[in-house]
């Protein structure tokens, strides 16, 4: 009975220990499963607080760069309008030699080279004389002190030596044959004398000289008044250019078109090949006339005048 009764109470004991192993399994997973929830929830918050944090800071590097930007642009512009102001050839004064060197600047210069020799080296096609007596005026005007001075017989050149006691000055003016920069040359040498206030007057006559007729109008090197009467038969070469003056350049070049009957609008050209027994005006003319070869000769001519700078590639001296 004592043993019956034992037996009851184990096996009660028995199931109610199992029965406390089952709630504490049903138990852990409800509590595992909290704990997991709470740790996501918890690394969520971290996450959304480290983000707000790299977007704020993106944020004030971004409008710290943008700052920095707009400074240095403004900067660069105060830099750029410095240079500008500080640069600007207009807001510097004429030095003393310069207003003496434009005073001696011929007004028909077509070619300026440097020399270390003189302060000024001008080309102009004006005969010496017209040059010569333009600086005589340019003297008388301003009542400059006039030195030693004279022309040669032959009128081949001159020279002016001006003695102010603000600056001197002396100059030659030569005949240049055949010089591919113009048929005078005027050389000036200046002393500015800097030490010395400027007390001469630099006026410039009003009336600019105008260059003489060329004497070459009415030169021909052949009987029938071609310059290169070979230009419609073979390749003109730099040689056969070399040495011709302005002039005779812009014959040679517009004989190519003449040959066909080109009535031409300059006076100089048109008194020029009237004369010729050839030239007869083709109111049918037309450039296709014009062989290949022809073209290339009077392309090949205007960029040499081109080169040396002719004055009379588009300059009508008139008829005479």
């Amino acid at each position: 009975m004592e043993e019956q009764i034992n037996k009851n109470k184990n096996e009660k004991i028995e199931i109610d220990n199992q029965k406390s192993s089952e709630d504490l399994v049903n138990r852990q997973p409800v509590k595992k499963s909290k704990d997991s929830l709470a740790t996501f929830i918890i690394l969520g918050v971290g996450l959304l607080i480290i983000l707000t944090i790299l977007v704020l800071i993106g944020s004030k590097l971004q409008n710290s760069k943008n700052s920095l930007t707009e400074k240095d642009i403004q900067n660069q512009d105060k830099t750029v309008i410095k240079i500008e102001e500080t640069e600007s050839p207009t807001s510097k004064p004429l030095t003393k030699e310069e207003i003496i060197k434009q005073a001696f600047y011929y007004p028909n210069t077509i070619s300026e080279q440097a020399d270390d020799d003189f302060d000024l080296v001008l080309y102009t096609n004006d005969s010496v004389t017209t040059a010569y007596k333009y600086y005589e005026e340019l003297v008388d005007l301003n009542n400059w002190e006039l030195g030693p001075s004279g022309m040669a017989t032959d009128k081949s050149g001159g020279f002016l030596y001006i003695a102010q006691a603000d600056f001197r000055a002396d100059l030659n003016v030569t005949n240049e044959v055949n010089n591919k920069y113009g048929s005078t040359k005027i050389e000036i040498r200046i002393d500015p004398k800097e030490e010395i206030a400027i007390t001469s007057t630099f006026n410039r006559p009003s009336v600019e000289p105008t260059p003489p007729m060329d004497t070459e109008l009415s030169q021909a090197p052949d009987e029938e008044g071609f310059i290169l009467p070979f230009s419609n038969s073979r390749s003109i070469t730099r040689e056969d250019l070399t040495g011709l003056t302005e002039w005779q350049l812009k014959i040679a070049r517009n004989e190519i078109y003449a040959r066909h009957g080109r009535e031409f609008v300059h006076q100089d050209l048109s008194c020029y090949f009237d004369k010729l027994p050839w030239y007869k005006i083709d109111p049918e003319y037309s450039e296709n006339k014009l062989s290949p070869l022809e073209i290339s000769n009077a392309t090949f001519i205007l960029n040499y005048e081109k080169e040396i700078n002719s004055s009379l590639i588009d300059k009508d001296t008139g008829c005479k």
